[in-house]
Order: structure tokens, then C-alpha cells, then sequence
């Protein structure tokens, strides 16, 4: 018997816990607003920059164009039509800079090679196309990563590649780089998997004697260093970036015989060491992903006698963590995301078909099977899993059973009992909803209900108890670190300010984000009516510990705080006095 079954019996004994939480799901009035009257605006690419959402839409006059929201009805509009006509620009988001947000856009009726680099900082009156880059034939998503508050690309024009970055303001080539030609057997850069570790970005170079391998530099191509031959000879690595990790960045490449195995790396050659080391039963073959949790990582892989499971280590031994599918049969785990302290998975049972979502906190005991959301069985990729706030509250993409199509949001903590419907946008229908992004106290998605056809929907974090911490924007001479608590109601948490040893400073304490900026890489953070709180002092290793207590008074409930530090320092990066942190957003959850 499925550890599902057993959950009526358990709830009519013990009751259920989450009743309370989640007693007023499933929402049904979440349409934020019916942009596209009379059609569907149907949202894609939402990302968040500064106080709003960027996100493409279908306008009945102008096609499909760049939007942006605030979270408000109001405050939702058409960014431009930069292709004029219904043909619409067919916008992609490639990320955000001081200067603003940079996406991709076609304008056939500019010319044949149509697709250019645009810029916008919310308002339809500063969207507009960056100099610098010479457009190239429509049809492509460029290769993107964010870095050193700059956006870096690569894009083809005649077969001929070049790496290109932009900080808003205008589009360069990069510094020092060569093109890319691959027929004259010339080097390459691949960013369409790469990832960020300290000062550098860690992507893929192709040479004729080495093939794709790992690969990283600072921005400058003197910089650059393979990280290792990973696939002798000309054989190629497979390289793909999976997420941080104790200071580092992980990342699978193929390592023959192994297939592809698991790797930690510090962005130098002498700081890459394999993290998918042998347990003592045999060696686990093509790792595929990984996700941090607390000391360990928590990854898939296979091994004989076992299938592929899940494994957990730290990079000195390995373990398996739950043989899922019992025997030589595989559960093959995927979507691996974490939230709090738990990792969301889904798993897919090769021989029934089942598709079933689960979460762990690193151990046996405490890896669980989780009721709902409904699934098929059989040839559909599970849904998207999005961490709700701060928490263990996940948002979970659920599929029609029948109609095999994108049904409505389902919301877990992952717990047992913990897993509810989210949203009823399209009672008895199939909603097609699709998780988005959180934006301040609000998470914003798509989804389709008869009326309004496939709109821009909404709920507030204070509606599922939802609490985050989460630094943004930049900081100059001083950085944050969230160390303990949660800021729920009656409880208290804290955070750590590290700047300069033994110095004087205090905190900002605000309401909602602002964009004044003192200089590349420098802002004051905190909006509405600021004040002061403090002093506090820098220890001699630089930190200062700050605990935070939040009242347990339920007004308070899904509130939003804004925090950002600021610390003497003689000749500092602001204004020549001070160094600043990255603001910190605080929603308060129960």
C-alpha cells in the first residue's frame, strides 16, 4: 500500500494539521487584471526587476510586445509596439542591469536582420533598442548570463560568432574576445549553460584538440582558463551549470566511463574536484542534477543493482538516500528544487508510468511521498516547481489527467498532510496555469478561465502564510546574510552585516523598493518613509549581528519591511564616506 492511501485514516485520527494554513484554498478570484478584453493577453517570460514585472503579451492591435506590472491593474501596460502592427516583436527577457531590464526583440520592418537588444526601466517612454550591436536574423534566444551587473551573450551573424555584453546602456563586444568561427576550426564560447562562481563565469570552450570543456574567466578573454580536460582528447564534456554551493558552483560534465558525473568547482583548475564520488558498492553513473541542502547535495544518479535514484553527499563519500522504486527499477527523479529546508522532486516510475512529487530534508525518514496534484501517467514532462517566499512552500504546476494539459496550481509545505489545490481559476475546466514570479507580497501567473481567456492572475503571500528574506539590488563596499529565524509572526530572525572591521553604522528601515543610485554598483534600496535604527558596530572580523523581532500581531500578516545597511567608512564607494549593503526585503508569514 502507497503511503497515500494511508492518509485518510491518519487525518481521521490525528486531524489535519494544514487545516487550518490552508483552509481558505482553493483561491478562485485571482485575475489581476483582463488586459487583452474580448482575447488573451497569454503571458510568457515573467521576470522581475526593481519594483515591478517584466513579461511578454499579446495585444489584439499590436501583436505580441513587452509588457511590464506592478502587481496592479492599474499599473499592468503595454511597454511599446516595437514591431508596429499585429505582427508583434516577439520579446525574450535576457536580464537586468543598473541601467534597467535588457530583452531581445525582432523588427522585421527595420530590415532583414531584425533582431536587436532593447532596454527598459519600466515605462514605455525609456524602452528602446541599444547601440552598439548589429542586428542579426530573427529566430534565435540568445545565449545569456548575468554578470558583474552587466548582461553577456552570444549571438551568430553569418556563421560567425561573438560575445557580446551590455550594461543598459549600450552593447559592446566583449573586451579582448576573438570571433568565433567554427569552420576555420577557430576556439568557441558556448554560455547557454554556464554559470557564475565568485568574480567569474564558468562556461564551455571548443577547440579542435579538446572539444566543449569547462571553462572560465573574469570578463576579460586574457583571463580565461579550462578547467580540466574532462573527456580526454577531442571528445566533448557536455558541460551544464547546476547552482551554488558552499562558495562554489556545481556542475555535471561527462568524465568517460562514468558518463556524466557530478563536480564542485572554485572557478580555478586546482579548486575543481569531482563531488560524485563512488560509494562503498560501486561508482553512480550519469548524474544529471543537484541541488544544495545545508552541508550536502542532494543529487540523481544510477548504480547497478539500484536504478536511478536519489544520492546525497558532500564530496568526500556518498550515500543513497531512498531507493524509491525498490530493486533494479528507477524512480528517476527530476525537477530537484529546493525550498527552506526541503528538496521537491518528482519522480517517474519507467515501468507504471507514475508521475508523483516528493520531498526530503536529506534523510530517509524524512523523505516523503506527497498527495496531489493529479497527474497522467505516461509521455508528459512533470510541472514546473517554484519556491514560494523564504520558506518550504513550493507552487506546483499539476497536469490534467485526461485533457493531459496544464491544469491549475497546487501549493505544498512538504509535509504530509501539506499539499493543497492553490487556485480554482477554471472550476471543473482545465486552467492551463502556468507559476510566474513573486513580486513584492504578491506571486503573480498565468491561467485561462472562460471569460477573460489566458490572463495575468494573482495572490498575496498573506493569503497561504508565505514569509522571504531576500537581498536585491546591489550593494557597494558591504554585503548581507540572512543566519537565523524566520520573520513569522512572534518570532525573530537575523541577519549579519559584513563591511569594514570596527566600524560605526546603522539600518535604513523602509516600506518597498527604491532606485536611487549613487554611482555603477551603488543605491540606496529602501522606499516609502524611511527611518533610522542603530548604531551598530562592524566586529573585528567585520560582521555585525543583527536580531530582528517580529510581533505577533496578525495585522501584520504579509507585510512587507525593507531593510539596507549602512557603514562608516573613510574614502568608501558612497559618496566617499559609507559602504551599503544590498537592500534586504523582509515578508512577514506565520
Amino acid at each position: 500500500m502507497t503511503p497515500t492511501r494511508f492518509l485518510p485514516l491518519l487525518v481521521a485520527v490525528f486531524g489535519d494539521p494544514s487545516a487550518a494554513l490552508f483552509a481558505q484554498l482553493p483561491l478562485r478570484n485571482t485575475l489581476l487584471v483582463d488586459a487583452h478584453v474580448g482575447g488573451s493577453l497569454e503571458p510568457r517570460g515573467l521576470r522581475r526587476f526593481g519594483a515591478t514585472c517584466w513579461f511578454s503579451g499579446v495585444d489584439a492591435q499590436a501583436g505580441r510586445e513587452p509588457w511590464v506590472t506592478d502587481g496592479t491593474a492599474a499599473g499592468t501596460v503595454l511597454l511599446g509596439d516595437l514591431e508596429l502592427g499585429p505582427a508583434g516583436s516577439d520579446p525574450w527577457p535576457l536580464g537586468a542591469t543598473s541601467a534597467g531590464f535588457v530583452f531581445q526583440a525582432s523588427t522585421p520592418s527595420a530590415g532583414t536582420l531584425a533582431l536587436g537588444v532593447f532596454v527598459t526601466d519600466g515605462t514605455a517612454g525609456a524602452t528602446r533598442r541599444l547601440a552598439g550591436f548589429d542586428p542579426i536574423p530573427p529566430g534565435a534566444v540568445l545565449p545569456v548570463i548575468s554578470f558583474a551587473d552587466r548582461v553577456w551573450f552570444t549571438a551568430e551573424r553569418g556563421g560567425i560568432g561573438t560575445l557580446w555584453v551590455t550594461d543598459g546602456t549600450r552593447v559592446e563586444r566583449a573586451p579582448g574576445f576573438p570571433d568565433f568561427d567554427p569552420r576555420a576550426g577557430l576556439p568557441q564560447l558556448d554560455l547557454s549553460a554556464a554559470g557564475v562562481v565568485g568574480a567569474r563565469i564558468v562556461a564551455t570552450w571548443w577547440t579542435a584538440a579538446t572539444g566543449w570543456e569547462p571553462w572560465s574567466f573574469d570578463g576579460s578573454f586574457a583571463s580565461g582558463v579550462a578547467l580540466g580536460d574532462f573527456a580526454p582528447g577531442s571528445r566533448s564534456a557536455g558541460f551544464q551549470a547546476l547552482g551554488r554551493h558552499r562558495g562554489g558552483l556545481l556542475f555535471v560534465a561527462e568524465s568517460p566511463p562514468l558518463g556524466t558525473q557530478l563536480f564542485w568547482t572554485d572557478g580555478t583548475p586546482t579548486g575543481t574536484t569531482r563531488f560524485s564520488v563512488p560509494t562503498a558498492s560501486g561508482e553512480i553513473l550519469d548524474v544529471r542534477e543537484a541541488v544544495s541542502l545545508g552541508s550536502d547535495v542532494v543529487f540523481d544518479g544510477e548504480r547497478t543493482g539500484v536504478g536511478r535514484e536519489l544520492w546525497l553527499g558532500d564530496g568526500r563519500s556518498s550515500r543513497l538516500l531512498a531507493d524509491l522504486v525498490v530493486g533494479s527499477g528507477s524512480s528517476n527523479p527530476r525537477s530537484l528544487t529546493r525550498a527552506g529546508d526541503r528538496v521537491f522532486f518528482w519522480t517517474l516510475d519507467g515501468g507504471s508510468g507514475a508521475l508523483d512529487l516528493w520531498s526530503t530534508d536529506g534523510s530517509m525518514v524524512g523523505t516523503r511521498l506527497l498527495p496531489g496534484p493529479p497527474t497522467p501517467r505516461f509521455g508528459l514532462l512533470p510541472g514546473a516547481i517554484r519556491p514560494l517566499g523564504s520558506g518550504t512552500l513550493v507552487v506546483v504546476e499539476s497536469t490534467d489527467p485526461i485533457d493531459r494539459a496544464p491544469a491549475e496550481l497546487w501549493l505544498s509545505d512538504g509535509s504530509a498532510f501539506g499539499t493543497v489545490q492553490l487556485t480554482d481559476v477554471r472550476p471543473g475546466g482545465v486552467a492551463r496555469a502556468r507559476v510566474g514570479a513573486r513580486l513584492g507580497t504578491r506571486f503573480l501567473f498565468s491561467a485561462a478561465d472562460p471569460v477573460a481567456g489566458s490572463e495575468l492572475h494573482s495572490f498575496g503571500l498573506r493569503d497561504v502564510g508565505a514569509f522571504a528574506v531576500e537581498p536585491y539590488g546591489p550593494g557597494c563596499g558591504a554585503d548581507v546574510e540572512v543566519i537565523s529565524g524566520a520573520p513569522r509572526l512572534g518570532a525573530t530572525f537575523g541577519l549579519t552585516a559584513i563591511s569594514e572591521p570596527a566600524s560605526v553604522g546603522g539600518v535604513l528601515v523602509g516600506s518597498g523598493a527604491d532606485s536611487l543610485r549613487f554611482g555603477v554598483g551603488c543605491a540606496w534600496g529602501v522606499g516609502g518613509t524611511p527611518f533610522g535604527l542603530g548604531p551598530l558596530q562592524t566586529d573585528p572580523t567585520g560582521r555585525a549581528a543583527l536580531s530582528i523581532p517580529v510581533p505577533a500581531d496578525a495585522a501584520l500578516l504579509g507585510a512587507r519591511i525593507d531593510l539596507q545597511v549602512f557603514v562608516a567608512v573613510p574614502g568608501g564607494p558612497l559618496l566617499g564616506a559609507l559602504a551599503a549593503t544590498p537592500a534586504v526585503e523582509v515578508i512577514v508569514g506565520r
